[in-house]
């Protein structure tokens, strides 16, 4: 416990990544990024944590309906109210063209700014095989 931030104030982040094309490096990353902020002391809602394993689930049984599950517009009334109980977006930059293509992303942005929601950009750098967050300043 030692590594937990107590001291300051806990924000709700929302965390956003693109995700189709790049499914399990985004699950990857979205799982580092909310235990790192987790570490800060604050509360990640990290919707790909929970809705890959979700769609993995779906696939293994069988029954997997891409119209549904592969989605924006189911995914987007979910995303939506996780994004009214935040206060701050966190968008991680795996790079500018996967966010700028991300048609996930970019409604959580638009929908974000139209609720006053801050928010910031994690920048991503790929290092060997690993990769290293550039955390988003406070100011």
């Amino acid at each position: 416990m030692d590594n937990i931030q107590t001291s300051i104030v806990s924000k709700r982040i929302y965390v956003a990544i693109p995700y189709t094309r790049v499914e399990e490096l985004s699950f990857k990353l979205a799982n580092r990024a909310a235990y790192e902020i987790i570490k800060m002391g604050h509360i990640p809602m990290s919707p790909i944590s929970m809705s890959h394993p979700i769609v993995q689930a779906s696939k293994s049984d069988g029954k997997y309906i891409d119209e549904l599950l592969g989605t924006w517009e189911v995914w987007s009334k979910i995303d939506y109210s996780f994004i009214d109980w935040c206060e701050e977006i966190w968008i991680v930059e795996m790079t500018n063209k996967l966010v700028t293509e991300s048609v996930g992303v970019q409604a959580e942005i638009a929908y974000g700014k139209d609720n006053n929601k801050i928010i910031r950009y994690i920048k991503v750098n790929k290092d060997d095989n690993d990769y290293e967050f550039i955390w988003p300043s406070d100011d």
